[in-house]
């Protein structure tokens, strides 16, 4: 039976060791299911399960609802490489793809992709497990290649992912220079949709040394110089007249 927590005043939040747990609150009860990696929450599903309790001492629960990855994004570069081979494998065979995704808790979070003996079509990718992942480290779920087609969650992709829990992205149009994505993390049996940008870090910014800025100065042309006699004017008028006397001009 899961453990039933009471939030007041000694309420310090769900021992990390706790698989699932119930929180009754004044603002509502709360079901919360983890799993764990190496002892340390990894996802986190939690949902209202009814309504508040309200008695003297009785404080709210403030966690937020939904799905929660305890772990860092993903690094740009890592994502890069993975849509580099994609590119590669589909240019050779016209074809699918895959490649694992493993997580270790361990030095703040750290995540390694790894590409299995596959064997491959233009709809269809079957793969053979590495066998057990390195101490420390847990496969966490994959990414797969839809070549040419856009990215969704096909039917067979629902068969093999939703009895394995972790994060599972498609990737889709591989040989345009912009790839689709359909991102999700399956928890219990439930696909539930996330961006790219939940998953993955933004690109970092390029820099450069400082004290180069200064070897730069922008051109300044020098100063106009006027050539030839600038006419001069006396009340208004040019210095230069004309007459016109019976008709003719004279000068």
């Amino acid at each position: 039976m899961p453990n039933v927590l009471i939030a007041n005043a000694d309420f310090v939040g769900v021992p990390q060791d706790l698989a699932e747990a119930f929180v009754v609150a004044s603002n509502g009860s709360f079901h919360i299911q983890r799993i764990a990696l190496d002892e340390r929450p990894f996802l986190e599903m939690t949902t209202r399960a009814g309504a508040g309790f309200e008695a003297e001492g009785m404080e709210p629960y403030r966690a937020s609802e939904g799905l929660v990855l305890h772990a860092p994004k993903i690094a740009r570069q890592s994502l890069e490489e993975v849509e580099s081979f994609f590119r590669a494998v589909y240019d050779s065979h016209h074809s699918e793809a895959i490649v694992l995704l493993y997580h270790t808790p361990a030095q703040g979070g750290l995540w390694r992709f790894v590409a299995p003996e596959q064997t491959v079509t233009g709809g269809h990718c079957d793969w053979t497990s590495p066998g057990p992942a390195p101490t420390g480290w847990f496969l966490a779920g994959s990414f797969h290649s839809h070549g040419r087609m856009g990215a969704f969650h096909s039917g067979t992709d629902d068969h093999d992912e939703m009895s394995w829990n972790g994060v599972h992205v498609t990737v889709g149009k591989i040989d345009s220079p912009r790839p689709e994505y359909a991102c999700s993390v399956v928890f219990g049996g439930k696909r539930h949709r996330v961006e790219l940008e939940d998953l993955v870090a933004p690109s970092m910014p390029v820099s450069f040394p400082e004290g180069w800025l200064g070897q730069v100065r922008k051109y300044v042309p020098p100063p106009a110089t006027l050539i030839g006699r600038t006419p001069t004017h006396r009340g208004g008028r040019s210095a230069h007249k004309s007459r016109f006397q019976g008709g003719r001009h004279e000068e």
